[in-house]
């Protein structure tokens, strides 16, 4: 059950994070912010893996 509630959190804050990025950043920047989007993205990826590994528990 905490690994349900853990997945659902990280989805709903890159949700909220795509959303707030695409409302505010105009679209010629967003292309330079490719690089951040990425890092981003890793490092959610890494927070998936962590929050897993303590939900396994």
């Amino acid at each position: 059950m905490n690994e349900d509630l853990n997945a659902k959190i990280v989805e709903e804050v890159r949700r909220q994070v795509r959303r707030a990025v695409e409302q505010s950043v105009p679209a010629v920047v967003d292309s330079k912010l490719e690089g951040v989007r990425e890092g981003v993205d890793k490092a959610l990826n890494k927070v998936d893996t962590i929050v897993q590994k303590i939900g396994g528990k």
